[in-house]
C-alpha cells in the first residue's frame, strides 16, 4: 500500500511540477495538464485494475430474476394489448351490427406462446339487451373471417 501512495504522491507532485515549469498562456499548457491529469488518474485507479485481475470483482451475470423481470414485463404488454383488442373487436362488432355499443362486451385471448408472433387464439362476444337479437352465425362468421380466431359467444 506505501507503493501505492508513493506512486500517487510523486506523480502528482511530477504534474503540479509541470503545472509550474510550463507558461500558463502557452498552447502547449492545456494539453500538458490534460495528460498528465489523465496519467494521475490511471495511477490513481491502479487498485481498481488489480481487482479485475485477480477475480475479487466479478461481473454481474444473467440471474433468475432478471429472467423473471423479462417475463413479467411480457406479460404486462400482452395483458394491455388484450385489453385494447378486446374494445377494439367490441367497437367493430357494434358499428358492422349496427348494435349500441353499450350492448356488446368483447374479450380477446392472445397466443403468446412465440412473443415475436402474437396471434389472437380466441374472442369471446357477450351480447345484452336488443344485441341477443344478432345473428350468431353471422356474427361468427365475421369474427373468423375478420381475426381468424376461435369464437364464443354468450348472452347476458
Amino acid at each position: 500500500m506505501s507503493a501505492y501512495m508513493t506512486a500517487v504522491i510523486v506523480c502528482a507532485s511530477v504534474t503540479a511540477l509541470a503545472g509550474i515549469v510550463m507558461p500558463s498562456d502557452g498552447a502547449s499548457s492545456k494539453y500538458i495538464k490534460y495528460i498528465s491529469g489523465l496519467v494521475t488518474l490511471c495511477v490513481m485507479a491502479t487498485p481498481l485494475f488489480e481487482l479485475f485481475d485477480r477475480g475479487k470483482i466479478e461481473l454481474p451475470e444473467l440471474s433468475v430474476e432478471t429472467e423473471q423481470y423479462e417475463f413479467d414485463i411480457r406479460e404486462n404488454i400482452i395483458k394491455r394489448v388484450e385489453a385494447s383488442i378486446s374494445a377494439s373487436v367490441a367497437d367493430d362488432i357494434s358499428a358492422v351490427f349496427n348494435l349500441e355499443r353499450s350492448s356488446v362486451d368483447a374479450s380477446a385471448t392472445l397466443d403468446s406462446s412465440d412473443f415475436d408472433d402474437v396471434k389472437i387464439a380466441s374472442v369471446t362476444v357477450t351480447l345484452r339487451g336488443g344485441a341477443v337479437w344478432t345473428d350468431a352465425e353471422s356474427l361468427t362468421e365475421y369474427i373468423i373471417g375478420t381475426y381468424d380466431c376461435e369464437v364464443n359467444i354468450s348472452y347476458e
